[in-house]
């Protein structure tokens, strides 16, 4: 059986992020199980809070695909 672990961090910005990170993580961590031999403990790492969006002001800076 293998084991697999987050550490979340409180509220509900930590619920978010460890939402977003398993899910997101799910896809690899079943494809290196299935290539692996034995047992594996598989740590899946954060998301980093840090750098989650870009916000523009499309009156200032409208993007290319922007019509008003």
């Amino acid at each position: 059986m293998h084991h697999i672990r987050y550490a979340q961090m409180n509220g509900i910005e930590g619920l978010a992020r460890a939402a977003g990170a398993i899910v997101a993580a799910m896809p690899a961590v079943v494809r290196h199980l299935e290539q692996c031999d034995g047992q594996r403990l598989v740590l899946i790492k954060a998301i980093d809070p840090r750098d989650r969006l870009v916000s523009v002001d499309p009156r200032r800076n409208p993007p290319p695909y922007w019509r008003n």
